[in-house]
């Protein structure tokens, strides 16, 4: 694209954003950011007596390079806080690997060694439900003892002064 014939400008130049940069220039700087444009960069230039054509492209050029720098550290830097919340939820998951393993030799440490576990025995199902069964009988056999018990107050509820008097 050839240059602007009002601005005598050739936007061919390295990094220049061909179609867009034209149209930047014809639009110009708007007003609300004038002061700003005036402060940093053209007063900047003055002070810094950047006032030749060619040393003002360089200097701007320079500018255009300092951003793009910037950018590319912003990348940078979002990429490193997303790999540094990445390593600390895995720190935080390697602490909680290490407590669980902590606790696991805690309870290592407090059972018994398995051979001494020979007298378990080794179908717990049926071993719970022959218990549960004998436990059941051994009920049975509580509550056949409550009524004979029971029968028995009441016989000696029933005993005449006479029945006590043969019995001491």
């Amino acid at each position: 694209m050839k240059g602007l014939p009002q601005f005598d400008l050739e936007v061919e130049s390295e990094g220049s954003r061909r179609y867009v940069t034209p149209v930047l220039l014809h639009g110009g700087i708007p007003q609300n950011c004038l002061s700003e444009f005036f402060s940093r960069i053209v007063t900047t230039m003055i002070s810094d007596d950047v006032v030749e054509e060619d040393d003002v492209k360089d200097r701007l050029f320079s500018f255009r390079e300092q951003e793009a720098k910037k950018r590319i550290l912003q990348t940078e830097i979002r990429a490193l806080k997303k790999k540094e919340e990445e390593l600390l939820a895995n720190l935080r998951n390697l602490d909680s690997l290490r407590e669980l393993k902590e606790r696991a030799e805690e309870l290592a440490a407090k059972a018994v060694g398995v051979e001494q576990w020979d007298d378990l025995p080794e179908d717990c199902g049926s071993f719970l439900k022959t218990k549960e069964a004998e436990l059941g009988k051994v009920r049975w056999q509580i509550i056949d003892l409550d009524r004979q018990r029971e029968d028995c107050y009441q016989r000696i509820q029933g005993f005449t002064e006479n029945d006590k008097k043969i019995l001491e």
